[in-house]
């Protein structure tokens, strides 16, 4: 496997969130501006793992503009308040369950949902814990066999 370090710029809000203007990506060489993403991303948005990205050079990186081929992975980020939650037990509760769930370096947990997973069923453990109190969550990609949410509001 031809491993490579591509870049994904971040777009940053008012409040300078995420802290970075750049995100690291693992990726592995697909073809010529090519790649495949290997790892969760902890901000950059609108990708996940498996999904293929187009690249453009930049003074000798690899920088994304845009996804190109969908992997069916769904990604979940976790953020604990609870700070008595070990959170090595969430990321081993959500491996338990047929996903990926890494805690990177930021202290966010990352949850690639591979397609062969109940997308439903994690949701419904991320639900409780936010329902509890433990942690916030957000869903930068739908799952695959996930219902959008519906809109109360009208």
């Amino acid at each position: 496997m031809n491993m490579r370090e591509i870049f994904v710029g971040l777009k940053q809000d008012e409040d300078n969130y995420p802290p970075f203007t750049h995100e690291h990506l693992q990726a592995e060489f697909v073809e010529p501006s090519r790649y495949r993403i290997l790892a969760a991303p902890a901000f950059a948005e609108s990708m996940a793992v498996g999904d293929v990205v187009a690249t453009k050079n930049h003074d000798g990186h690899e920088w994304v503009s845009h996804v190109v081929k969908n992997s069916d992975h769904g990604l979940f980020r976790v953020v604990v308040r609870d700070d008595n939650l070990d959170r090595e037990h969430v990321v081993k509760v959500f491996n338990s369950m047929g996903c990926n769930a890494v805690l990177t370096s930021f202290g966010i947990i990352t949850i690639d949902v591979p397609p062969t997973v109940d997308a439903e069923h994690v949701l419904q453990e991320l639900n409780a814990g936010f329902d509890e109190g433990d942690w916030d969550f957000e869903v930068p990609v739908r799952p695959l066999g996930l219902e959008p949410p519906h809109d109360d509001e009208d």
